[in-house]
Formats: C-alpha cells, sequence, structure tokens
C-alpha cells in the first residue's frame, strides 16, 4: 500500500517505508551496539526524490593532527558536499593499529605503518552524504601525493605516500565495519 505524503498543496504517493537492515560483523575489534544504519532513506533535500544516503569511515592520521590540519581537511569535506556525523580525536593503540590494518599483515610496510599510526594523536570520522565511500575517495585524491588530482586533501597537504594525511573506506562494508572499531550508535548524530 502506498503512502500519501503532502508538501505544500502536493500530494506525493510514496512507496511502503522499509524496514531498517541491521547488519552485524563478527570479527576482532567489533563493538556491539554499533550497527547503525548506513543507508537511510531521504526525501528532504528534493520533494519527491528518494535519495540514498550513505556513511563512511575517515582518519586523520599523526601527519596532518602534528600539522594542525583537521580545520583545514575538514573543511576540504564540508565543501564537498559530506557531512561529518561523528569525531573523536584519539591516540590509538598498538592493538587497534593492528587490528584495523590487519588486511596489511603480510606486507612488508606494515610494522611501518602500525608505528606511524600510533606516533600521535589520530581523528576518526563518520562522514555521510550521498555515495559517500566514493565521493569521500575522490575528495582524498590518490595515495601518492604526486599522482593526487589539484584540490584534493593528498595533493593539498601530504608529504609523501606514507603520511599521506588520510584515510577512508574503501567500500560500504568496510565502512561499517570500520566505524564500528572507533564508534558506538550513540556516538553518531546524523
Amino acid at each position: 500500500m502506498l503512502r500519501q505524503r503532502h508538501i505544500g498543496a502536493a500530494r506525493i504517493l510514496l512507496p511502503p517505508a522499509e524496514p531498517a537492515r541491521v547488519e552485524s560483523r563478527h570479527r576482532p575489534g567489533y563493538k556491539p551496539g554499533a550497527e547503525a544504519i548506513f543507508r537511510s532513506r531521504s526525501s528532504q533535500t528534493q520533494p519527491g526524490r528518494i535519495m540514498a544516503t550513505e556513511r563512511t569511515f575517515s582518519i586523520l592520521k599523526p601527519d596532518a593532527t602534528k600539522r594542525n590540519l583537521t580545520g583545514a581537511v575538514n573543511a576540504v569535506i564540508e565543501e564537498a558536499g559530506l557531512r561529518i556525523v561523528g569525531q573523536r580525536r584519539i591516540q590509538m593503540s598498538r592493538a587497534q593499529a593492528e587490528t584495523f590494518y590487519e588486511v596489511h599483515k603480510e606486507r612488508p610496510f606494515f610494522g611501518e605503518l602500525v608505528a606511524f599510526m600510533t606516533s600521535g594523536p589520530v581523528v576518526v570520522q563518520v562522514l555521510e552524504g550521498e555515495n559517500a565511500v566514493a565521493r569521500y575517495r575522490e575528495v582524498m585524491g590518490a595515495t601518492n601525493p604526486a599522482q593526487a588530482a589539484e584540490g584534493t586533501i593528498r595533493k593539498k597537504f601530504a608529504q609523501s605516500v606514507g603520511e599521506n594525511t588520510v584515510h577512508g573506506s574503501d567500500s560500504a562494508e568496510n565502512a561499517r565495519i570500520e566505524i564500528a572499531q572507533f564508534f558506538q550508535d550513540g556516538d553518531i548524530a546524523g
């Protein structure tokens, strides 16, 4: 059965509301209660249009916090149309860094990466917007700042491939996993 929504004098028929899908990830570092709704439906921007809103995860790395770039990086994120709906400044422990970068455990740079990520404070963030994962990856730019497009975070602020200012999730599924490692539902206000 269609739902009715009145906007001014217009009547819009919408499909029935879908129940929220909640997924959990059972892996090291998973925190119960962190299964937020990562895709929501909104028609507030344009009446009659249903827009998929997605969440992604970001880290401002120690090279960024050391140079007090949090505000400048946040400005680029917000100018790109993404909202910061969760943000915390933390000192990542060795165990957190090893769990977070577990996919790189067999790579030769793993130890150096863990040491770098624990060398100073980081800012962990939840970003929200239309196609947030892909959009934030565009805004970050290429891993190598020399190859990053003009105007991207890494082109503007990164010092090297290793000290490249930010991390961003590479898929919606990884975003859910990464967000759950650092945030609980009550930490996210969106």
